[in-house]
């Protein structure tokens, strides 16, 4: 049965604007002319005394709803109560426009049911977002973390996205949803400039520069120490199936992972954004509890300072609501939950059948979706003088059947900014738009033979997201059901596509994060532009990598099995992967080393073709290197990374300068005879700079291995090499730092060796190492090993 209307007659003016302490002449009371995208047009304009910048409530009338689950035998009054505030921008005679600033409750702005009454007394908040902190001088060393962070005077908690770049050094993230942010300064000293812009959910925007100092290496810049940090592998970074992912305001994600098996656990792992520089996630267990679903209700500060929060899911077995209380904590799981619902269930208001999906409004009202009795269902949680929280059912909504408007099949929910509730209906195809808990618009999603599995609303455009877990794709609508764009699809073999996705959810940092491969991988896309963004989970690698370190903190691996280039940013997600077997361009016979270089972009080498292969940092194909080479058996890079080094297999002039076009310049090496002629597998690294023309701008520094691997040997240009003192057991890889300092990979001892500019070695054992086998560098000192035996990658981080 329709939800019906009630309407109870009152005098607003007398009611109302009595208890106004304003002049005569400023009680003002308007009509809605309409509600459009430009604002609220109004019935009063300047003859009236409006003027731009005047602040109006607007108050509904009474109204009686009839709940869907009592076959229309019990209603519910509405009481007439102030529903939305708005602020006059434009000003004509006869009329005025104004924006809203705020909406008190869920019911939609309907010109027919509303009055507005002037208010002198409110204020606006400031919507628009400005910097009002100019940060003091920021300068560090070179592989330090400096903090950055600004004062930004906007709404609270208003929905805002931070951008981020910087003309030196790498920035922890290039997105935020605060206005904070991590710089790790370059290696060469000097002035750089860092921007940042944010945009809130009006669209507004301000943007700030400022200057930062690098101030170059820390006392002689030498690394020697190291603590375990990340670890990078197609594997999950959560561990397991995830079955769900929500988003607290400061964008902290909360990930699901459910009860799998006799004994386990359903499982909660907290990502939280603002950690750097190691690999930490909260992961506890929630016993005695299967849960499919979760809603977070974001950390508030109280009157007395204390931080709360708390954490909503379905427990599809007791098929009951729990909410677990954070209290200023993350991990909140052993103690009793509030239960919210009947424990097994049932028909009726306040029970679920089958609860599938949770939301949470602005007004903090709980919001759980039964697919069985195919409606909504709202719960008010409270809390008593004791503080404890106790949950009372408010309404529910939504009506079964196959007619307009009526839910089939429903799958998932979301709600808008505005509090509408978007329900996903996979039986009609259609998503069914709720505002004030009416129907009140729908649209067609998907063809008949689709199946639909998840849908999320963008907290800034409220545009509409739908899953097609048929199709694969995520498809993005207006709020009209003008179909915009699509994005995913199933992209054969990478990162960037889907599967067999089974959910969605958008972050406040406005990432559209997709649960892919029944719940064995994450993938995150930009969700404006559909862009990818990295995948976690679900990508295979094989038992044989040659990796290389990215200047800007990421980690290429090359899989010589699957012929394959896999690319970790510095979270561990995968941002591309290409190559494949063949004899073209960007295809692979015997793909045996790889190195990055300064602009990112990848290089492999090809012992079969003896070719440099040339890829884009994503993976677009560029022209390589086909001629110039002989022999050629290993990959590096200058420890600027200006140039590329390869080591060939002959009598004289053994080492191949390459530009990073990428052309082979000149060939040098002529002392490299006898037992230190090169042989497949050997390995060198190159310290110093070149000029544009390969020529020594500073005198650099080659150093190589001999052929049975037992000895590392240094030269300066043209003179002839001297052997390191230290003896070593089987080298398998060998990397120049930014800094000078060259690391060896001794896979016999199962250590790495750091050798200074002058040879002097030393040895770094880490219990986090099994079968250390290849080395990578990133630009801030930090290594990435390559563990054969963990068919891991193992970053360490410098302790300083």
């Amino acid at each position: 049965m329709r939800p019906k209307r009630h309407v109870i007659v009152v005098s607003l003016a007398a009611a109302l604007l009595c208890a106004l302490p304003v002049r005569a002449d400023e009680a003002l009371e308007a009509k809605l002319l309409e509600v459009s995208p430009r604002g609220v047009k109004l019935n009063l304009g300047a003859k009236k005394g409006v003027r731009v910048g005047h602040i109006f409530d607007l108050y509904q009338e009474a109204e009686v709803y009839v709940l869907p689950l009592t076959r229309g035998e019990v209603p519910l009054v509405k009481p007439q109560q102030r529903v939305a505030q708005i602020q006059v921008y434009e000003v004509e005679p006869s009329t005025s426009l104004a924006r809203v600033l705020q909406r008190q409750d869920s019911l939609t702005l309907d010109p027919k049911h509303l009055i507005g009454v002037y208010n002198p007394t409110a204020v606006a908040p400031n919507r628009e977002p400005a910097f009002v902190r100019t940060l003091g001088s920021l300068a560090g060393n070179w592989g330090e973390t400096v903090r950055v962070e600004f004062e930004v005077s906007n709404e609270e908690r208003d929905q805002t996205v931070y951008t981020w770049s910087v003309s030196g050094g790498r920035l922890r993230y290039e997105r935020t949803s605060l206005p904070l942010n991590y710089w790790t300064p370059p290696i060469e000293e000097g002035e750089y400039s860092l921007q940042v812009s944010v945009r809130d959910s009006a669209n507004n925007e301000a943007s700030r520069q400022v200057s930062v100092r690098s101030k170059g290496p820390q006392g002689t810049g030498e690394l020697k120490q190291f603590s375990a940090g990340r670890r990078y592998s197609g594997a999950s970074r959560y561990g397991g199936t995830v079955a769900d992912v929500a988003f607290e305001w400061r964008n902290t994600a909360f990930v699901l992972r459910p009860k799998e098996g006799w004994g386990g656990s359903a499982r909660v792992l907290v990502d939280k954004p603002t950690w750097h520089d190691r690999a930490r996630l909260i992961d506890q267990p929630v016993k005695d509890r299967d849960l499919s679903s979760l809603a977070v209700l974001g950390l508030k500060v109280l009157e007395g300072g204390e931080d709360y929060g708390a954490v909503f899911g379905i427990d599809r077995d007791e098929k009951v609501v729990v909410r677990y209380d954070l209290n200023g904590g993350w991990a909140p799981y052993g103690r009793p939950p509030l239960v919210i619902g009947v424990p097994d269930g049932g028909s009726g208001n306040g029970r679920f059948v089958k609860p599938i999906d949770l939301a949470l409004s602005r007004s903090e009202d709980l919001y759980v979706l039964d697919g069985q009795q195919r409606c909504v269902q709202v719960f008010r949680v409270t809390r008593g003088k004791s503080g404890a929280p106790s949950a009372s059912f408010l309404v529910s909504f939504g009506r079964p059947g196959e007619g307009e408007y009526d839910l089939k099949e429903p799958v998932a929910m979301a709600m808008g900014r505005d509090d509408s509730v978007c329900v996903l209906d996979n039986g009609r195809k259609t998503v069914v738009v709720y505002r004030g808990w009416r129907p009140v618009a729908e649209i067609v999603v998907g063809a008949p033979e689709e199946v639909l599995s998840g849908i999320a609303v963008d907290p800034f455009s409220d545009e509409i997201y739908v899953l097609s877990a048929s199709k694969a794709r995520v498809r993005r609508y207006s709020q009209q059901g003008q179909l915009l764009s699509e994005f995913g699809g199933p992209i054969d073999g990478l990162p960037a596509g889907l599967e067999a996705p089974r959910r969605i959810r958008i972050s406040p940092a406005r990432e559209a994060w997709v649960i892919d491969r029944s719940g064995g991988s994450v993938v995150r896309y930009e969700a404006e532009s559909g862009r990818f963004l990295g995948r976690t989970g679900g990508v295979e690698l094989g038992g044989y990598l040659r990796i290389a370190g990215a200047p800007d903190g990421g980690v290429v691996a090359l899989d010589k099995g699957a012929y394959s280039v896999t690319r970790f940013d510095r979270e561990g997600w995968v941002t591309a992967r290409f190559g494949r077997e063949g004899t073209k361009a960007g295809e692979f016979e015997e793909p045996i080393d790889v190195a990055v270089g300064r602009t990112n972009e990848v290089y492999v080498l090809d012992a079969e073709q003896q070719r440099i292969h040339h890829f884009m940092p994503r993976g677009g194909v560029k022209v390589g290197l086909t001629k110039g080479l002989e022999g050629c058996v290993d990959l590096s890079t200058v420890n600027d990374r200006s140039h590329l080094v390869g080591v060939q297999q002959r009598e004289r002039e053994n080492f191949a300068l390459i530009n990073l076009e990428p052309r082979v310049i000149r060939a040098f090496g002529r002392d490299y005879t006898g037992d230190l002629t090169p042989r497949f597998g050997c390995v060198t690294g190159v310290t110093g700079s070149f000029g544009r023309g390969g020529r020594e701008s500073e005198t650099p520094w080659i150093w190589s291995v001999d052929e049975d691997k037992e000895k590392v040997y240094r030269a300066l240009a043209g003179k002839a090499p001297q052997p390191v003192d230290f003896s070593f057991d089987e080298i398998s890889d060998m990397e120049a730092a930014p800094n000078g300092q060259v690391f060896v990979v001794d896979a016999g001892d199962e250590q790495l060796v750091i050798l200074s500019e002058k040879g002097q070695a030393t040895v770094f054992k880490s219990g986090s190492l099994d079968e250390p086998y290849d080395l990578g560098i990133d630009d801030f000192g930090h290594l990435f090993v390559y563990d054969s035996g963990l068919n891991t990658i193992v970053e360490l981080v410098p302790a300083r």
